[in-house]
């Protein structure tokens, strides 16, 4: 899938795949205060508890 990219947003397409548990398609650029990982989980875990929450099946 091509998802553009800009300059002034790249962290966009990164909290996309984080919170669908996707791999980074490309360098993005975007600099994350705790680190990749760190955000990854965060992002992961708002969609987590949101499914937990509406009782939606995550598989």
């Amino acid at each position: 899938m091509n998802r553009p990219r800009t300059a002034t947003t790249p962290y966009y397409v990164d909290i996309a795949d984080y919170m669908a548990d996707l791999p980074l398609t490309q360098v993005s650029g975007a600099r994350w205060l705790d680190g990749k990982p760190a955000t990854r989980q965060r992002w992961r875990a708002l969609v987590t508890a949101r499914r937990n929450h509406l009782d939606i099946d995550q598989t």
